[in-house]
């Protein structure tokens, strides 16, 4: 806590390096839905840091909390990158949804499948968020 000003200010240290380390590892090749599935199936392997992301981003939520910054720039960046995979891949959402309606639909599904694997680690939740993205967005059988 030397380090710190509150305990909160070193759990968003933690977080911000975890988000460049997930970065490093699984952004390499494929496209930015293997990202996010490749950090999800990670996500499954360390509940803590997932109950971490969770608790500290509703703690968030407070404008004054040292983690408000990191996480609203976070939201947005992931929302563009899933904007930018729908586009790449072909998709669009389905009506009467936009692409950004889309994007956070498709985030909130993330954040919350991860909170009930949480409680329910039987969950499969790659598999549910590759499901709810086909639900979500028209799919072009020609691009791949």
């Amino acid at each position: 806590m030397h380090y710190f000003d509150s305990k909160e200010s070193m759990l968003t240290v933690i977080l911000r390096a975890r988000d460049e380390d997930s970065r490093r590892r699984f952004a390499g090749g494929g496209d930015r839905l293997d990202y996010l599935l490749a950090t999800i199936e990670h996500n499954s392997g360390e509940p803590g840091l997932v109950a971490l992301y969770l608790s500290l981003g509703a703690a968030a939520v407070d404008e004054k909390h040292p983690a408000h910054e990191f996480f609203v720039g976070r939201l947005r960046r992931v929302r563009a990158e899933i904007v930018e995979y729908a586009r790449s891949r072909g998709r669009a959402p389905r009506a009467p949804l936009t692409e950004e309606a889309a994007a956070q639909l498709t985030l909130a599904m993330i954040d919350g499948i991860q909170v009930q694997w949480l409680a329910d680690s039987s969950i499969d939740m790659a598999q549910r968020i590759r499901e709810g993205i086909d639900v979500l967005y028209t799919v072009d059988r020609g691009v791949q």
